[in-house]
């Protein structure tokens, strides 16, 4: 396609034993021109047959150059560039990716008669210039501006950065643009080779486990090889002494939330009783057990003390801000890690566990066991909110931090919501207001929603019946837990 010319700063004779090595039979390279003087930038007219109009140059230093000469220029990336590295680019296909550039600008060129160098040159400098104008000033200003697409910041804790990825704008960092004008095409916005970390508790979020003396008469049936109750059967497994039941749809919301997150394990319980409880959920071991057999599974066993609450920092292979954690209990986790876990609803199935709710609560009710019936899929409710938080993450910067990106999908829940509370509840106002919600003292104030209330008897239950939303305090624990506003009438006290 062209006239090949090697041009250096360095002297004739480390130019010519380059050239030797990268041109062993002699077949591309013409002359080597030399600087006539220390401190003399490189010129095009030291190069014969050259015209500034029929000239390309590849060299990592622009300013290397004479001025007059800058506008031939293709600025090639230098082996340790920290944007290719985000892009996971080599340098065979870095090179791959310049030859391409060439024979584009070549067929240009001479099949369609580019007139001048300036068409060429001058409008894609002007364009690479453009996109490295987006700086802070421009940021601060349009962050919020329909047409604006793409949003460069240095980190993503800022608030003009979490209202971008609010807005649904594309955050890049700003390798994203270098990393353009090094290889002159758009590179993705993300990195699809990178996978957040799913750390699950087990008991009460994945299954329910108790040991076989703790059956009632009603729950027996569970022990016999043969019955009618196939249904429930399906996933109750027994040892000697105990009897586990998975959690409903637990097998295809593993399978899924598998393809996009790395899976690991974190009980409470033993060693023993964590691998059990791990083959009964993967007994293909597909999804936490890997060469080193254990690297993927942690129980209390692996803590230096008892008492110990659950660390991150004992989960191999991954940092707080790439993990999301599911867990029935939000206190069994240090402080630093809370803000990375999803709270679940308890999976209660046996009446074992029924029982002790009556000693904290003084309520007492059958079990599903006994009542021959199981909960509604709540995992599909949780696997839907792990696909959105995924893709806010895949699709903003690479390094962005999850816990951001769950505040954010958080807040969203109950936004545009005004509560006001019958009886002051400090642990529902946190939770609602966590919840997008705004929360208020005044019932009879227009812009309130809703009046959460136990019964019809206030005057601002009374308040609530025109032309707000009478309800329980269910109502928002069920949007905690489900991640999604519900509809009132389910919740309504008059249910």
């Amino acid at each position: 396609m062209t006239s090949t010319y090697i041009y250096t700063t360095g002297s004739r004779a480390y130019a010519l034993r380059m050239a030797e090595l990268l041109d062993p039979k002699k077949e591309c390279t013409s002359s080597l021109p030399a600087l006539d003087s220390p401190g003399q930038k490189k010129c095009l007219d030291l190069l014969r047959g050259c015209k500034d109009s029929n000239v390309l140059i590849l060299d990592d230093t622009c300013e290397a150059w004479t001025k007059e000469n800058q506008d031939n220029f293709i600025t090639m990336c230098r082996n340790n560039s920290k944007s290719l590295a985000k892009l996971k680019t080599d340098e065979n296909d870095y090179l791959e990716r310049i030859l391409q550039l060439l024979k584009q600008v070549h067929a240009m060129f001479f099949v369609h008669k580019l007139p001048n160098k300036n068409h060429f040159g001058n409008d894609n400098q002007k364009h690479l210039e453009n996109s490295r104008g987006l700086g802070n000033n421009l940021f601060n200003s349009i962050v919020d501006a329909p047409s604006v697409t793409h949003v460069v910041a240095t980190n993503t804790r800022t608030k003009n950065s979490l209202t971008a990825v609010k807005n649904k704008k594309l955050l890049v960092r700003r390798e994203w643009i270098e990393a353009a004008s090094y290889i002159w095409e758009k590179p993705p916005e993300h990195n699809s080779t990178q996978k957040l970390h799913l750390v699950l508790d087990l008991d009460h979020t994945l299954l329910h486990s108790t040991r076989i003396e703790n059956l009632t008469p009603l729950e027996e049936y569970l022990l016999i090889t043969k019955t009618d109750d196939q249904s429930l059967k399906a996933d109750v497994f027994m040892d000697s002494n105990r009897i586990t039941k998975l959690r409903p749809f637990v097998r295809t919301f593993l399978k899924e939330a598998s393809q996009m997150f790395e899976m690991h394990i974190y009980t409470m319980g033993g060693r023993a009783y964590a691998m059990r409880m791990a083959e009964l959920l993967d007994p293909e071991k597909e999804y936490f057990f890997t060469s080193s057999s254990t690297s993927k599974i942690t129980s209390r066993d692996d803590h230096s003390s008892p008492g110990q609450k659950k660390c991150l920092n004992l989960v191999r292979g991954c940092q707080t801000s790439n993990v999301l954690i599911l867990d029935d209990i939000r206190n069994v986790w240090t402080k630093e890690n809370q803000d990375n876990l999803i709270v679940m609803q308890k999976y209660n199935f046996f009446k074992s566990a029924c029982h002790t709710m009556y000693l904290n609560n003084g309520t007492s009710s059958q079990s599903h066991a006994e009542l021959r019936t199981d909960e509604t899929i709540y995992l599909e409710h949780i696997l839907r909110c792990l696909k959105r938080i995924h893709d806010i993450w895949t699709n903003t910067p690479i390094s962005i931090d999850v816990r951001q990106v769950l505040k954010i999908h958080r807040k969203q829940v109950l936004k545009g919501c005004e509560i006001v509370f019958n009886s002051y509840s400090p642990n529902l106002w946190k939770t609602a207001e966590e919840l997008g919600a705004t929360c208020s003292t005044r019932a009879d104030a227009t812009s309130v929603t809703h009046v959460v209330a136990t019964n019809a008897r206030t005057k601002n239950d009374l308040l609530a019946l025109k032309n707000k939303f009478l309800v329980c305090p269910q109502w928002i624990e069920a949007a905690s837990y489900l991640w999604e506003k519900q509809p009132e009438h389910k919740f309504s006290i008059f249910n």
